[in-house]
């Protein structure tokens, strides 16, 4: 059934059917971004997705707070920003988590993300993956580009992911090592600051 129809042609409260339509959809190459009107999916089915973790909110917006896990079984991170299109670069701890783990990441967030990180000293892999999408001014196109750099990164055998990560561990340690004296130094602002208040 051609996807804009699939409200009329599911039962909203057939769990296993939604899935088995999802499922059929994504093997004939239906574009969700496009093609499929999530307003017609049932709020439900979102809720029972499954989950990668059994963290609260506050916990996944800790940035201290890390499932080791989620980075030791896996060679790399998808980062899907908070904002995606507004003018300049919005960075949160999303992206910071993969760098305290010693992790590369794909980001997808607002144009030139990548490019601030690297403004701050941060290095990032465009030697491995391509990271052109960074400056795609077009939201759906740059989604698209980093959507198509994760493709490629799923396609390569372990063997070559490996490979490349121990390529890529000087600068996984030198984002670590600047992500942490950044942080004492903000500390330390922040505390200089506090004094200064209190004496006035």
């Amino acid at each position: 059934f051609p996807s804009h129809d699939i409200g009329d042609n599911l039962d909203p409260d057939d769990f296993e059917l939604w899935n088995t339509a999802i499922l059929w959809m994504k093997a004939a190459g239906t574009d969700f971004g496009h093609d499929l009107d999530v307003d017609l999916v049932p709020d439900w089915w979102f809720r029972h997705l499954p989950r990668a973790d059994d963290l609260s909110s506050d916990q996944h917006n800790n940035h201290s707070h890390l499932v080791a896990q989620h980075f030791t079984d896996s060679y790399w991170s998808t980062v899907l920003e908070t904002l995606l299109d507004r003018d300049g670069v919005f960075l949160t701890e999303k992206t910071f988590k993969p760098i305290c783990h010693g992790q590369p990441f794909v980001i997808v967030g607002c144009q030139g993300s990548l490019a601030t990180l690297r403004d701050m000293g941060y290095e990032t892999f465009g030697d491995v993956i391509d990271e052109s999408y960074d400056q795609e001014q077009d939201l759906h196109h740059r989604f698209h580009r980093a959507f198509e750099t994760i493709k490629d990164l799923l396609s390569r055998p372990w063997n070559q992911l490996q490979q490349q990560h121990q390529h890529m561990l000087p600068r996984l340690q030198h984002n670590q090592d600047l992500f942490q004296k950044q942080w004492q130094q903000d500390l330390e602002g922040v505390y200089q600051w506090l004094q200064r208040e209190m004496a006035v």
